[in-house]
């Protein structure tokens, strides 16, 4: 499965740059192939919700997402959205996206200096929104 990806998240949420560049780069792997994009200068708000947004202010957060081949109209939680995620494709796009959620994970907790730079990453971001904030 590839393709590309563009990360385009609801504005509340605070992705981690850390967690989001290890994903992407575990997405890149050649096992897995499936480019993503982290865009972060990207502030318009994306398609959907999530109550992500709310713990993404208090601990270090990634909010990863993949996109189903859909018909028109068959948005989240309908009828037409539940025959598209029960298809084949679907299911394949889930497991190639956890592979990568998994790498990164992996990475976070096997590697003292990558859990350190996601929290310092934390840190920043937090003084920065304060100041936006205030």
């Amino acid at each position: 499965v590839t393709g590309v990806q563009t990360c385009a998240l609801p504005i509340y949420l605070r992705p981690n740059r850390t967690i989001c560049t290890l994903y992407a780069e575990a997405m890149a792997l050649p096992s897995i192939d499936s480019p993503v994009t982290c865009d972060f200068s990207n502030t318009e708000p994306g398609p959907g919700s999530t109550d992500q947004g709310n713990v993404s202010y208090v601990v270090p957060s990634f909010h990863g997402g993949f996109a189903i081949p859909c018909s028109p109209g068959a948005y989240n939680h309908t009828a037409g959205f539940t025959a598209c995620a029960g298809t084949d494709e679907a299911h394949d796009l889930a497991v190639v996206t956890s592979k990568g959620m998994a790498i990164a994970g992996w990475k976070v907790l096997s590697e003292d200096a990558v859990a350190e730079k996601i929290w310092a990453d934390f840190e920043e971001d937090r003084r920065q929104v304060e100041v936006e904030l205030y």
